[in-house]
């Protein structure tokens, strides 16, 4: 945590609400260790919390269910009325994150900013991801990085979108494949753009390292479109004997009738021509991909 005596915005960061995915807590260590809130022209606060603790330490996405498929306030009261005997380990680790989350939020002098670090078990590029909402697409814009729409509406209880309907400006970045060097040299990026586009820094404070962040994440893009939506999901569950196509990156253009993936019904082919997203290549979780299409429409 870095706390300026000047009030401003908040910069909520959390990164490992998936165990598998390190880079982002790596990041954001490296990030601290080299950021002083004793920088003269700082204000607001800094706050960065590993999302699942119990995982992370097991390089598990997850140890009982997914920390982020279940954030919801009704769910949240929830857990504070059980008793320990009624909670898992990931509804531990949700409470205590809640109030970490809360108590961030009740401390706030400004706005507050989040910043939601992942990767993805496929290679491939940077990209980000926002609810579409002018403040939030406002915020993603500065960021050099593909955005990503309609994500957060084919899934249910990510933390995204319940700290955005608290009021939170909200940003989830996918740095690429979780554990490559690259991960982490691109969430450092995003986090030293992400004091100056929240407003805890102003730009000309640090003009080179920031060029060099932007820089960063527009090489990583490639030609991929600045913007894209997400219109299908591909769920699977643990009998369905779900296996991708080998080689898939996690953003990747595909044709109509093309093979995806095999499941114990037998081949799954691409219903039209678009954009496969995020293929699972490993052992957890129950998105099996996402397709959609690039938008054409001016974001500027």
């Amino acid at each position: 945590m870095a706390r300026s005596e000047h009030p401003g915005p908040t910069l909520l960061i959390i990164a490992g609400i998936h165990g598998n995915e390190p880079a982002g807590v790596a990041a954001v260590r490296c990030f601290l260790d080299t950021f002083s809130e004793q920088e003269s022209d700082f204000i607001g606060e800094i706050v960065a919390l590993c999302g699942n603790i119990g995982a992370s330490l097991a390089g598990r996405r997850y140890l009982d269910h997914d920390l982020n498929r279940r954030w919801s306030c009704e769910r949240v009261m929830g857990l504070a009325l059980a008793g320990p005997s009624d909670r898992d380990r990931e509804d531990d680790e949700q409470l205590a994150l809640s109030r970490e989350i809360d108590d961030a939020m009740a401390r706030a002098r400004g706005p507050v900013y989040f910043l939601d670090l992942h990767t993805t078990s496929a290679a491939g590029y940077p990209f980000s991801m926002i609810a579409d909402h002018p403040e939030q697409r406002e915020f993603a814009l500065q960021f050099e990085l593909p955005i990503l729409l309609g994500l957060l509406e084919q899934v249910d209880g990510v933390l995204l979108e319940y700290l955005r309907r608290r009021g939170c400006i909200c940003l989830g970045i996918e740095a690429g494949q979780h554990e490559r060097s690259q991960s982490i040299e691109h969430h450092l990026a995003a986090l030293r753009i992400a004091v100056v586009a929240a407003g805890l820094l102003p730009a000309d404070s640090t003009p080179e390292l920031l060029k060099t962040s932007l820089e960063t994440l527009n090489r990583a893009r490639g030609e991929l479109p600045r913007l894209m939506r997400v219109e299908n999901r591909h769920g699977i569950r643990p009998d369905d004997q779900f296996r991708m196509e080998p080689g898939f990156a996690n953003i990747e253009m595909i044709e109509k009738g093309q093979l995806l993936a095999r499941d114990r019904k037998g081949e799954i082919r691409a219903r039209e021509t678009g954009i496969l997203f995020m293929p699972l290549y490993q052992g957890l979780g129950d998105d099996g991909f996402f397709t959609g299409r690039a938008l054409t429409i001016d974001i500027e």
